[in-house]
């Protein structure tokens, strides 16, 4: 039962008001009242007296409880208000109710005036600690989705220097212009530089065929490029666009520098390799030309990008994990850091120890306070296995309550040595004794 709460009472008759506030103190129910008469007095103590509760009479003098009601709705929405008054035909007390309003007490039947206030309470009570949950899960799911774009963030970044090699190669086209042209001594030197490149490279001759290619490039492949490729024969060449449709020959990188002359980076597709094995790449190519400027063949680069597209879905994967963890009410979860102070806890952690998310917020929990001395070696036991391997064989402990008790418990978990934060999985085990 709520004490101390704040009862704003609408009526202009005084001893109607006195009545309602003995027969609540009568019931042993503490509160703080103020007793108004006019709209302006109503409209003001909302806001100055920010009343917990709203009792309010139905006729008042050019005022009457419907508009009470809606006033009470605009200025605080989520206070309850009990409309008190004397006789009320059932057609008003629907409209009243359909209106908004918690209840009706009629003032000749008093004994329903306890039990609708601490109804009013209850309900106003949980539906405040709903919103809380609401607002902390919603503020939670935010913190972890700014992880995943964080993540997601530095593997573009990674992208993006590699994209830059790329780009170099096609600023110094000018520099395999005259290739076809050289010696066999200076094609090796060039071969030699190639081999050197870290992304795979090949040059192409304007119907496609292979000049040469790098060791990078036919590792990407899985093999060589056939030295007698054709474009006509792209269709050889299997790849998948993001959507799963096949890539086309026409649609190729090294393709489209060839009929028509553009520069194509970073197609971003899935290939078959040689070998049967697929793999995420990103594929480019730029036009050769001529001091004429007509096209002689292509410059084609294409870097494998598997372990990245691995890491994103393992990153989103995780995160997605951590997200159901989270809002399971099955198990106790926490996060902790390397002083042992817990950073983040679900509602079923905190139900177990006793403890209030204000608590956890003010910093006030952490494992030395709510652990028994007897298992605090088998915990700092618990923490090097944590470090040293990144997750803990669970064990069997107690924990301190709130309020002194012990609650026997089941516990494993996981360390992050990049971010030095763990995460814990408690299991109540209040049916079983501890070993």
């Amino acid at each position: 039962m709520n004490s101390g709460f704040r009862l704003l009472i609408l009526d202009d008759n005084p001893a109607d008001a006195e009545l309602a506030e003995y027969t609540l103190k009568s019931a042993g129910i503490s509160f703080i009242s103020r007793v108004v008469e006019t709209r302006e007095e109503y409209r003001s103590a909302l806001k100055e007296f920010s009343p917990d509760i709203i009792l309010s009479d139905y006729d008042l003098p050019l005022f009457n409880g419907a508009e009470a009601q809606k006033t009470a709705r605009e200025v605080c929405p989520d206070v309850p208000f009990i409309l008190f008054t004397g006789a009320m035909g059932e057609e008003r007390a629907i409209e009243i109710l359909t209106g908004g309003a918690t209840d009706y007490v009629m003032k000749n039947r008093l004994s329903r005036l306890v039990p609708a206030v601490e109804r009013a309470l209850k309900e106003a009570g949980e539906h405040q600690r709903r919103k809380k949950a609401e607002t902390e899960r919603d503020l939670l799911l935010n913190s972890l989705e700014a992880r995943v774009q964080e993540r997601t963030a530095e593997l573009q970044a990674e992208i993006a220097v590699r994209r830059r090699v790329e780009e170099a190669l096609r600023d110094n086209e000018a520099k395999f212009r005259d290739l076809f042209e050289k010696t066999e001594r200076e094609k090796n030197y060039i071969q030699a530089i190639l081999q050197a490149l870290p992304v795979g490279l090949a040059i192409v001759d304007i119907k496609g065929g292979t000049v040469l290619s790098n060791a990078e490039y036919e590792k990407i492949w899985g093999g060589p490029r056939p030295a007698t490729l054709e474009v006509a024969d792209y269709t050889a060449y299997k790849a998948w666009w993001s959507d799963g449709k096949l890539v086309e020959p026409e649609e190729w990188a090294s393709s489209l520098a060839l009929a028509k002359g553009e520069t194509v980076m970073g197609q971003q597709m899935e290939i078959q390799r040689f070998d049967g094995r697929r793999a995420f790449v990103l594929n480019s190519a730029a036009p050769v030309h001529d001091g004429s400027g007509g096209i002689t063949g292509a410059v084609v680069t294409i870097m494998d990008v598997s372990e990245q597209k691995l890491a994103e879905y393992e990153v989103r994967a995780s995160e997605r994990r951590i997200r159901g963890f989270f809002k399971s009410d099955m198990i106790g979860t926490a996060c902790w850091n390397v002083e042992g102070k817990i950073t983040g806890a679900n509602d079923k952690f905190l139900d177990m120890i006793g403890y209030t998310r204000e608590e956890l917020r003010a910093g006030l929990i952490n494992w030395m306070n709510i652990t028994p001395a007897e298992y605090r070696e088998r915990d700092e036991h618990a923490i090097r296995e944590l470090k040293s391997t990144g997750v803990n064989t669970p064990f069997e402990k107690e924990y301190i309550r709130k309020d002194g008790s012990r609650i026997p418990v089941i516990i494993g978990g996981s360390f992050d040595e990049h971010l030095q934060e763990g995460f814990a999985f408690i299991l109540d085990n209040s049916d079983r004794t501890v070993c």
